[in-house]
C-alpha cells in the first residue's frame, strides 16, 4: 500500500470513527495521518471538529489557525473560527453536547431518506450549539418545513422542494425523523428518513429522484377529498331538508282533519270490540 492509499484508509476510518462520536479515537487516526503528512488539511479540519465536540475550544482553534498558515483563505477554516467565537459566548445551556450515534442512524434508503442541506440559517448562537447527530425536528410554517433544536430554536429551513412534499405527505399521516449530518460552521446537512407512511399516500414515494414526481398528482387528490367531504356535507343537508317537508296553513288543516277522522275510526273499532251484556254473563 502506497503513502496516498494509507493516508486515505486512515481518513476513512477516521470518519467512521466520527459517526459513532468516538472522538478520541478519531482523533488518534487524524494524528497517524499527520505524522505521514503533516499538512494534510483534512486531517486538521477534522482534529479541529472532534474538539469542538469535547468542548475543547482552544485546540480547536488551534487546529483551524494551522489549516489557515498552510491555506490561507480556507473557507471551513475561517467559519469555524469565527464559530468557535460564538461558542465561548454561549451559556452551558446551549453548548455543545456529545452526541451517541446508533451506527444505523444514517443508513440511506432509496425512497426513503434524504440528505437536505438547509437555507436560511437562523441566529449564531443555535447554530453554535449544533452536533453531529443530534436529533432535529420539523415544523410546519406556512409553505415550509423549519428544522427546530429540540428547545424549538430555528436551526434553518429545508428548500421549498422537499418542503412542498414533506407538507403534503406529513398532512397524510407520514411521520419523519431528520438528525445532523453534516455540519461545517455554516452549511448545515439534515438527514431526514421515513418513520410510517400515511394512508393516503401509501401508495407513493417519500423521497424519489425527482422530487416534482406525482406532486400535482398528490395535491390534486387531497383538493379533490376536500371538495368531496364539501359535496357530502351539503347533500346531506339538501336530504334532512327533503325529510322535512314546508308547513304551510293548508297542510296544518289537512293535518288536523285527518286526526279528527283517524280519532272517530278509532273510538267506532273501540266500541264494536266492547263486550255485550251476553258475553258478559258468559
Amino acid at each position: 500500500m502506497n503513502l496516498q492509499d494509507k493516508i486515505e484508509t486512515l481518513g476513512t476510518e477516521a470518519v467512521n470513527l466520527a459517526l459513532s462520536s468516538k472522538w478520541e479515537d478519531a482523533m488518534a487516526k487524524n494524528k497517524e495521518i499527520l505524522k505521514l503528512d503533516r499538512s494534510n488539511i483534512e486531517a486538521l479540519l477534522r482534529m479541529g471538529f472532534a474538539y469542538s465536540q469535547l468542548n475543547d475550544i482552544k485546540r480547536a482553534e488551534r487546529c483551524y489557525k494551522k489549516v489557515l498558515r498552510i491555506q490561507p483563505g480556507n473557507k471551513i477554516a475561517l467559519q469555524n473560527i469565527q464559530r468557535m467565537k460564538v461558542v465561548k459566548n454561549v451559556t452551558s445551556k446551549s453548548q455543545h453536547k456529545t452526541v451517541n450515534l446508533d451506527p444505523n442512524t444514517f443508513l440511506s434508503v432509496p425512497g426513503s431518506t434524504i440528505n437536505a442541506t438547509l437555507v436560511n440559517l437562523g441566529q449564531k448562537d443555535v447554530i453554535a450549539s449544533v452536533s453531529l447527530g443530534e436529533e432535529v425536528y420539523l415544523k410546519i410554517r406556512r409553505k415550509r418545513i423549519e428544522i427546530r433544536n429540540e428547545d424549538g430554536d430555528y436551526i434553518g429551513a429545508l428548500p421549498d422542494d422537499i418542503s412542498k412534499r414533506l407538507i403534503l405527505f406529513i398532512n397524510a399521516g407520514s411521520k419523519y425523523k431528520a438528525y445532523i449530518k453534516e455540519f461545517d460552521g455554516q452549511h448545515i446537512v439534515v438527514f431526514i428518513k421515513e418513520v410510517s407512511k400515511g394512508q393516503k399516500v401509501r401508495n407513493n414515494i417519500s423521497f424519489p429522484e425527482d422530487l416534482t414526481r406525482n406532486i400535482d398528482k398528490i395535491e390534486k387528490k387531497f383538493l379533490g377529498d376536500e371538495e368531496d367531504k364539501e359535496i357530502d356535507d351539503i347533500s346531506s343537508i339538501e336530504e334532512e331538508k327533503e325529510e322535512l317537508p314546508e308547513i304551510s296553513e293548508s297542510n296544518i288543516e289537512q293535518l288536523a282533519d285527518t286526526l279528527l277522522k283517524e280519532k272517530e275510526d278509532y273510538s267506532s273499532l273501540i266500541s264494536s270490540a266492547s263486550p255485550t251484556d251476553d258475553d258478559e254473563e258468559e
